[in-house]
């Protein structure tokens, strides 16, 4: 007998339309009215209904990502010709521990609105907000045969009682309905349990919600956020733009272009994955990231160790050469190279991937001709103007973050001028023979990235070929 109140543990409910004879013969099932309780209504106008419970306390077997199943022969029985035996089911993602719908039919005949599945890639699941009524149909030619709203999904602290709920699942005993099955192999995830994006496989980034604010500056603010077709987490950087006046853009909609350009054309691992962007015709553009645990500095931060360990700082210089060399090849120049536009990523013990971020002043080589950039980080052409800006000016600041970071002088960010900048620069190459030909003042006298890679690290990671580059000048 259906009960008044819902099972401690629902999350939502599924309830039948009224306009879908066939959903409503669901909550007469055996095996579905233990499931079955009244769902207050979610708006003024509309009535109370009974629906199907959505829990973890439905699932039959104890599986940590997988709230509910329904189908032909799930944890809720939903029987017709054109109905597979899972259907569709409510999961979480592994990573971002969000609500998802996934269809799981063989057909692919389940829908959801709003916002539905995305039409191109093989994008078969959603992530689900609260405080947003969904209408689910399945089944049939015209994917109607089964047509139930989503109820009750308004709880904000819903992710952190689904969380506690996650944990205790492996405590529960086996539901004697599913005795049948218990020596079956159990069944593999299904294959969008990618806890990282990438971009191949699953496609540009589209739509997102917005979780938590990284930081914000004149650019506008970033956020860390989950993609609506993934459920992955992702870094989506917010930028306003002032508006069109008549066909004239903007000189910050013509940076942010150049920076998409940019990312949208390489493929490095020492540069961090660019996933998309939307929003250009609306004032707010949306880049979106990959998300990474932070920057350079917030690394320094929380293990200053690491100023002390060669090793690290070895694997910083030599993958930040690797990145300058790819974009020097394809005649790119980053100009804004400084610790705060370095990530990192742990990877494994006492290591870390670094990747070059922020493109937003990058240029290609014949276009360089703008001051921009940090000064502690600038090269002198780049400062005074007095040569066409190179590759070469991202060396300089290469130089300046390794010895910002190995505490190997005096540079910091409040020194009074751009020549006290210079002394220090000069005092640090002085002591540091081996990164002395990255930091000669005469762009013609200091080296590449790709003549930093031959000498000091033998061409591994070159994009350069070998044939084209030249012994470092000698000084």
């Amino acid at each position: 007998m259906p009960r008044e109140t819902p099972h401690p543990q629902t999350i939502f409910h599924l309830v039948p339309n009224e306009h879908s004879p066939r959903a409503q013969q669901m909550l007469l099932h055996p095996d579905n009215e233990p499931f079955v309780s009244l769902c207050q209504a979610d708006n003024p106008g509309e009535e109370d209904a009974y629906g199907l419970e959505i829990g973890y306390h439905v699932s039959a077997r104890p599986r940590a990502l997988v709230i509910v199943e329904v189908g032909k022969n799930a944890d809720l029985i939903m029987t017709g010709p054109n109905i597979s035996q899972i259907h569709f089911s409510f999961e979480i993602h592994p990573e971002s521990r969000q609500i998802m719908f996934l269809d799981r039919s063989r057909l692919h005949s389940t829908k959801i609105e709003p916002l539905g599945f995305r039409v191109d890639g093989n994008f078969r699941q959603i992530v689900l907000v609260p405080d947003t009524t969904y209408t689910i149909s399945a089944g049939g030619a015209n994917v109607d045969q089964f047509v139930f709203d989503i109820r009750g999904f308004k709880k904000k602290d819903v992710f952190q009682e689904v969380e506690k709920k996650s944990q205790m699942v492996d405590l529960r005993g086996q539901n004697p309905r599913w005795a049948r099955t218990v020596d079956d192999a159990p069944t593999d995830l299904p294959t969008w349990y990618n806890t990282r994006l990438h971009t191949p496989i699953i496609g540009a980034v589209k739509r997102t919600i917005d979780v938590k604010e990284l930081g914000r500056g004149a650019f506008g603010q970033v956020w860390k956020a989950v993609d609506c077709d993934s459920g992955c987490f992702i870094a989506v950087k917010h930028i306003e733009l002032p508006p069109r006046v008549g066909l004239a853009v903007s000189n910050d909609e013509v940076l942010l272009r150049r920076e998409v350009k940019i990312l949208s054309s390489v493929s490095h691992k020492n540069i961090v994955e660019y996933l998309g962007s939307s929003g250009w015709n609306t004032g707010i553009v949306n880049i979106y990231m990959s998300l990474k645990p932070g920057n350079l500095c917030d690394l320094v931060k929380r293990t200053p160790s690491i100023r002390s360990d060669d090793d690290v700082i070895n694997r910083l210089w030599h993958e930040m050469l690797m990145a300058l060399d790819y974009l020097a090849f394809r005649g790119w120049i980053h100009r804004d190279v400084k610790l705060e536009n370095i990530l990192y990523t742990p990877s494994g013990d006492d290591n870390y991937l670094f990747q070059l971020a922020d493109f937003g002043l990058a240029s290609q080589q014949h276009l360089a001709k703008t001051y921009c950039g940090s000064p502690l980080y600038m090269a002198p052409e780049m400062m005074y103007g007095t040569r066409q800006q190179s590759p070469k000016v991202d060396v300089w600041s290469l130089f300046v973050v390794i010895v910002i970071l190995a505490q190997g002088g005096s540079l910091h960010p409040k020194l009074a001028s751009y020549e006290d900048v210079l002394k220090c620069v000069r005092a640090a190459a002085a002591r540091y023979e081996f990164l002395r030909p990255m930091a000669q003042e005469d762009p013609d006298l200091r080296a590449s990235a790709a003549q930093m890679l031959t000498k000091c690290f033998n061409g591994q990671g070159l994009s350069t070929p070998r044939h084209q580059i030249n012994r470092i000048p000698a000084t």
